[in-house]
């Protein structure tokens, strides 16, 4: 039994390496037809600071060229918006944004519906927005007598 297991074994191994061995023309007539590729030289690559290049539109230039205002130099960003953030949550109020607000206060186009013990509920329109406090400060004991 011993021997039979081993010559098969065997007769294993040699197979792998025959189909190996025919295996490998299929890879000489790939590497034929394959066309040869040329990169971009590993100096070239270095001298790429970014992919991305600014140009910086400069209006004067604009007025002069075309005579007329682009009407990108016209075009105002608005400033960003801090998120809200609620600070803290005391009794039925939330400091939102530094304001002590109760339900039905407002901020930001936004009524206060609903305060809870770790998060404020807050609609606009058919917007709702709930604001939780991030971080819970144990520090802070009330004892009520």
């Amino acid at each position: 039994m011993k021997t039979f297991i081993l010559s098969c074994i065997i007769i294993t191994m040699a197979t792998w390496a025959s189909a190996e061995d025919s295996l490998s023309w299929v890879d000489q007539q790939i590497a034929a037809i394959k066309p040869k590729r040329s990169g971009i030289s590993d100096a070239k690559i270095s001298e790429i600071t970014s992919p991305i290049r600014y140009k910086k539109i400069d209006v004067k230039e604009l007025e002069k060229s075309d005579g007329v205002t682009s009407a990108l130099a016209n075009i105002a960003l608005p400033a960003p918006v801090k998120p809200l953030k609620v600070t803290a949550i005391f009794n039925k109020s939330a400091l939102i944004d530094g304001q002590w607000l109760k339900v039905n206060s407002s901020i930001r186009g936004y009524k206060v519906r609903r305060i809870n013990s770790d998060n404020v509920l807050l609609q606009s329109n058919n917007k709702k927005l709930k604001l939780f406090i991030k971080e819970k400060n144990d520090n802070i004991k009330i004892k009520i007598n």
